[in-house]
């Protein structure tokens, strides 16, 4: 399955967690991230991810995207601007859709 059918079906499952937490719509939105992290390491997207993992001593799951995002991806750095942008531009994309 490549990877705008994988979107689209994550975006069926948090259109349903965005109904049902409709009060706490950042609950999904931290779904978001995750996926759309998820699947720009699936494709090699997230440079410095694999080498944070080592140095972090991380496995890589769910809440390793989210530190990760938080701790590194967002830090100043000239290197991470493109990933960055890549990631807000996809996951306000999933946003508009699933919203």
């Amino acid at each position: 399955m490549d990877s705008a059918q994988v979107l689209l079906r994550a975006g069926a499952v948090l259109t349903a967690l965005w109904v049902a937490e409709d009060d706490t719509s950042s609950y999904a939105e931290g779904f978001v991230d995750v996926v759309v992290l998820a699947d720009m390491s699936a494709r090699g997207e997230l440079p410095g991810y694999r080498p944070w993992l080592q140095e972090t001593d991380r496995t890589d799951d769910a809440r390793a995207l989210a530190d990760y995002l938080d701790d590194d991806l967002v830090a100043d750095r000239p290197e991470n601007d493109d990933p960055y942008r890549l990631s807000r531009d996809r996951a306000d994309a999933l946003l508009y859709a699933i919203r």
